[in-house]
């Protein structure tokens, strides 16, 4: 009863065929926002478990409320969701270096707002 089985089936493909060879990219690149964020906020990242290409960012962890870290990150047009204890971001296929550089840059400032308020 799938009418549009085919369009699934085809972006399926397209992922078997050409994702797996820049799997390394994604989990780079993620990697490389891990580091940052952990270094800009120590103790917000557990950089064992930046392994794939997703990277959890412990809010609570540094004092800051997941909301507020989502509204910054929103306003400066990066990407990221709720998690338990507060943002995961993953890096994918239209995630290039410029993106992760903007989103380090969200979470300097993020930091930075940080420290001043405390």
């Amino acid at each position: 009863a799938w009418r549009q089985a085919g369009i699934v089936a085809a972006a399926g493909l397209v992922a078997l065929e050409t994702g797996r060879d820049r799997l390394g990219d994604d989990h780079g690149r993620a990697r490389r926002l891990g580091e940052a964020v952990a270094e800009l906020l120590p103790g917000s990242v557990e950089l064992d478990r930046v392994v794939t290409n997703m990277v959890f960012v412990d809010t609570e962890a540094v004092g800051l409320r997941s909301a507020e870290a989502l509204d910054r990150l929103a306003a400066a047009g990066v990407g990221a969701v709720q998690a338990p204890a507060g943002v995961r971001m993953v890096t994918h296929l239209d995630v290039d270096d410029q993106d992760v550089d903007i989103a380090i840059d969200a979470w300097r400032a993020i930091a930075d707002a940080a420290k001043e308020a405390s």
